[in-house]
């Protein structure tokens, strides 16, 4: 028997490769993105807005899912500063309302490495929070808020903080694509920050972990990364 999952950011660096895995794991999939896209098989694309309260609230009443994946966010390269955090984390609670009233159970959200304060050693889930940009200080807000509410109403919540990315289709300024889009055209590569070490991990992984975390039961933080310092 299939289990219903919502999932946001469907066309996302990460969302979209969460498909296969749902898939391979008996899911039936809602998908929201804003793109047209053609339903095939077990994935059924809903174009809509998350900002659109009325919408999210009516399209989660009549589908009624058990499960939430959500992945949906600003992705601009002024994602760090941009004022629509603050809507993020307003239309995430008031899909995370909807999903609790309509039968609701198991809930997975994507957080991020920069709510934590900054370390020179391995991050751990328990480790001291400082976002010091407004997109990690909602999303910060967002994972208390979410918390409190699937608490008080007994859902079940998680929460994947998770650490740098490469993937397909990424955007052209990040550091792989610039890397590899400069190669091939037989261009210096030019890296600001050489000095750094980050935790990179490929999308399909990280949708991978995902899955294996939306199936577990697992409550709280849990940190999506390889463990490995490049």
């Amino acid at each position: 028997m299939s289990k219903k999952v919502f999932l946001t950011g469907a066309s996302g660096l990460i969302g979209k490769e969460t498909l296969p895995f749902l898939l391979e794991n008996g899911f039936e999939i809602y998908a929201l993105t804003k793109r047209d896209l053609k339903s095939l098989n077990n994935v059924n694309y809903i174009k809509g807005d998350l900002f659109d309260k009325g919408f999210i609230e009516g399209i989660i009443a009549e589908i009624k899912p058990e499960y939430l994946l959500h992945f949906a966010w600003i992705t601009g390269n002024d994602y760090l500063t941009n004022p629509l955090n603050n809507d993020y984390v307003k239309s995430s609670l008031h899909m995370l309302e909807a999903f609790g009233k309509n039968g609701g159970k198991r809930a997975i959200f994507a957080g991020t490495c920069l709510e934590y304060a900054n370390s020179n050693e391995p991050l751990k889930e328990s480790d001291k929070l400082d976002p010091q940009t407004l997109y990690a200080k909602s999303k910060v807000e967002l994972y208390k808020k979410a918390m409190k509410y699937c608490s008080e109403n007994s859902l079940s919540f998680g929460w994947g903080r998770i650490f740098y990315v490469y993937g397909h289709n990424e955007n052209p300024s990040r550091l792989t694509v610039h890397i590899i889009n400069s190669l091939a055209s037989n261009k210096p590569v030019s890296i600001k920050h050489s000095h750094l070490v980050r935790d990179y991990m490929y999308s399909k992984d990280i949708a991978n972990a995902f899955i294996k975390f939306l199936l577990s039961d697992k409550n709280g933080v849990v940190n999506i990364g390889t463990g490995y310092g490049i």
